[in-house]
């Protein structure tokens, strides 16, 4: 029988790595009306830090720094807020930019919070108030960059079990918390949305309905939102029409003083008439400029919670809509408000289907709660984020044809205005790649619409090229569920790759856990090589993402000072021989290339010709199709190149027995020995489809 103490867990908090903002932006609030033992006494005698007693003494939080009662591990999340309660004290989790939870074993937990240091603040008293814990050399892969170096970890909070513990990590220390003591234990039945406490719940961060658990209370508060938009714009359409009317009386006035005061002894009288009915003239109203794109970043009336910068750009771009658009163009018509809500909550619930936590929500086969889950990684860049901070998306048929028959793709064609049928180009094959662009301000939004914005209905801003793809970036902090910066800077590295490989060849050891599944993939020289020259490795050294690169704000100027502050530090301290290293390695691949290809057209030169293949065509004159199917067979061992009349001739150096079987099917030309190696010449322009046995195979991301 399992122990009843492995389910019980208790909460724990770490003031001496609180922010020290105050009022709405403090670390943690508490409310304890509802607990009686608040009051009770404290006893400090089993804090090992010093400092944390004297910084909590008189704090509302105060009580919670005693042994907690233990309790039963519940949940709920409402949009991007997370509830976790054990025992008599809920937690209600703000995560800002950067927080995430890390479950651990018990073990770990207290190996973790056994040491803390100053923190990287360069004034020296925020900096003992500021502190960090430092981490463990076993939590720190090897392979990994400046793996020499110390590394710190910021644990504000924890749910501890005598086996397991789950922890609230933040490295910005953005993170707030709320804590909802009462003298009831918390249950799973009071985290359903039909419980008297729900709402209770998520007051405090002014937490919206959820889309896809209370979908229709969600629906009645984008009413709300509309309605309210729609009464804005009638209010500026009355004081519109108003100011014209008074305009067009100002004008038949200043004729009747011109005709009364026509002469010069009386422009005086003029003057002052003309002054008079200035101070009678009430200003031009304001233009309207409420943009949807703001709307749904603010949580405007509550109606879109869980949406951040990443997800509002992504769903514009499924609606069809510009970022400029204002929000009374899609409220004043029915069609478009009815796009909206239903795109909405399409796009949320595919976060809760099994294909997304298959794909995204698995954890790596290793001890190491801080190992980075590349798959996890890619997986998310590759299928749950179309246009926010890409540099091109991939378009469904359907999708791309929309854009095209509104003439969105056009940038001579305006928005709203009838598209000729003519200019439309529809989609050919199942999907199409369009090029991202970026809105300047006051937009900052991502699309692929380059069609005019026309006013009033929207906001236009200059576009302009996305200079480097989401998933270019390295040991920067993005979008995902890996990216976080302790589990970014555990990434291999390659320059420690080639340091850690003994030069006769070899690879790492492969950590074998005793857990379920296949022990986690090792890197080796050939697959961080690859991945460096796709990634085309950024090495600006510190995983540090500010608010305009994601969908959190910074709201502490503190907080932000210490980030930068960090950030330079790092950045000082970054070794350029990992730019050497994959310079070298870039400028060997080219090279070898090079040779080869010089090599290969020496051949060709003296046998085209003589032995009956095709005439080669040089390089310059290649279609992209002919260049992709060249460098394809470069990484696949096939020697393909161009011929003329738009065809390929494949060479290949592989086992004997393939090429003589191709001589046995139709269609295929026979097999001559030049040099003791074969040689296959064909043309794939004359081969059905069906029956073509080399394909290139592109992986995008």
């Amino acid at each position: 029988m399992q122990d009843p103490a492995v389910n019980t867990y208790s909460v724990v908090i770490h003031p001496q790595v609180f922010s020290t903002a105050s009022g709405q932006k403090q670390t943690l609030t508490v409310n304890r009306s509802r607990y009686t033992q608040a009051t009770i006494g404290m006893n400090h005698s089993s804090e090992s830090i010093d400092d944390v007693p004297s910084r909590s003494r008189g704090q509302p939080w105060e009580y919670l720094l005693r042994q907690n009662p233990g309790g039963q591990l519940v949940c709920a999340r409402r949009g991007k807020l997370l509830v976790i309660a054990a025992g008599p004290h809920a937690l209600l989790i703000h995560f800002g930019l950067e927080a995430h939870l890390v479950a651990c074993s018990r073990r770990d937990y207290d190996d973790l919070v056994r040491e803390d240091v100053p923190g990287p603040n360069e004034d020296p008293e925020k900096s003992q108030l500021l502190r960090s814990f430092v981490m463990p050399r076993r939590f720190v892969e090897p392979s990994s960059r400046n793996s020499d170096q110390p590394r710190f970890i910021n644990i504000f909070a924890a749910f501890i079990s005598t086996e397991k513990a789950f922890m609230i990590v933040d490295f910005s220390r953005l993170v707030r918390l709320h804590i909802i003591s009462r003298d009831r234990p918390w249950t799973p039945s009071d985290m359903e949305p039909s419980s008297s406490e729900w709402f209770s719940l998520w007051e405090r961060f002014k937490g919206g309905p959820d889309w896809v658990l209370e979908r229709d209370l969600a629906e009645e508060h984008l009413m709300s939102w509309r309605k309210d938009v729609v009464s804005e714009y009638e209010r500026y359409m009355t004081l519109h029409k108003k100011w014209e009317s008074l305009t067009k009386t100002r004008t038949l006035d200043s004729y009747f003083i011109r005709q009364r005061f026509g002469d010069r002894e009386h422009q005086a009288a003029v003057d002052n008439a003309s002054i008079r009915l200035q101070h009678q003239h009430p200003p031009r109203p304001e233009p309207r400029r409420r943009l949807l794109l703001k709307d749904m970043s603010m949580n405007s009336h509550r109606a879109f919670s869980g949406l951040g910068r990443h997800c509002i750009n992504d769903i514009l771009h499924f609606l069809g809509f510009h970022p400029g658009i204002t929000s009374y163009a899609v409220c004043l018509q029915d069609d478009l408000f009815d796009h909206l809500k239903l795109t909405i909550y399409w796009f949320l619930q595919r976060f809760l289907k099994t294909s997304f936590l298959k794909r995204v929500a698995t954890k790596p086969n290793t001890n190491n709660p801080f190992s980075f889950n590349a798959e996890s990684n890619k997986n998310y860049i590759s299928c749950y984020i179309a246009v926010f901070r890409r540099t091109r998306v991939k378009m469904p048929k359907e999708l791309y044809d929309r854009y095209q028959s509104l003439g969105l793709l056009d940038p001579s064609h305006t928005i709203g205005d009838e598209y000729p049928t003519e200019k439309c180009k529809p989609c050919s094959g199942e999907t199409k790649w369009v090029p991202v662009s970026f809105c300047g301000a006051p937009l900052k939004a991502y699309t692929v619409i380059v069609a005019k914005p026309p006013t009033p209905d929207y906001i236009a801003a200059d576009l302009s090229q996305v200079p480097k793809d989401i998933a270019e970036f390295s040991y920067s902090t993005t979008i995902g569920c890996a990216q976080f910066h302790e589990h970014v800077m555990n990434q291999p590295d390659l320059l420690k790759i080639q340091s850690l490989i003994p030069p006769k060849g070899g690879s790492l050891k492969k950590e074998k856990t005793g857990k379920r599944g296949r022990p986690q993939k090792v890197p080796t020289k050939k697959s961080m090589a690859e991945t460096s020259k796709r990634r085309k490795v950024s090495t600006s050294g510190l995983g540090v993402t500010f608010p305009d690169e994601d969908e959190g704000e910074l709201e502490d100027s503190e907080d932000e000072a210490t980030v930068v502050a960090l950030a330079a530090d790092y950045e000082a301290q970054q070794n350029s021989a990992l730019d050497q290293a994959v310079e070298r390695q870039l400028q060997e691949d080219h090279a070898e290339t090079e040779a080869a290809s010089r090599a290969l057209e020496d051949s060709s030169s003296s046998t085209n010709g003589s032995s009956g293949h095709p005439l080669r065509i040089p390089k310059s004159q290649e279609t992209p199709t002919q260049r992709l199917w060249r460098i394809w067979g470069q990484r696949n061992n096939e020697e393909i190149f161009p011929v003329e009349g738009g065809g390929l001739s494949i060479e290949s150096p592989k086992l004997p027995a393939l090429a003589r079987n191709r001589t046995s099917r139709p269609g295929y030309p026979p097999t001559t020995r030049k040099g003791g190696s074969l040689s296959t010449a064909t043309t794939l322009q004359q081969r059905p489809l069906a029956r073509r046995r080399f394909r290139p195979v592109r992986h995008e991301t």
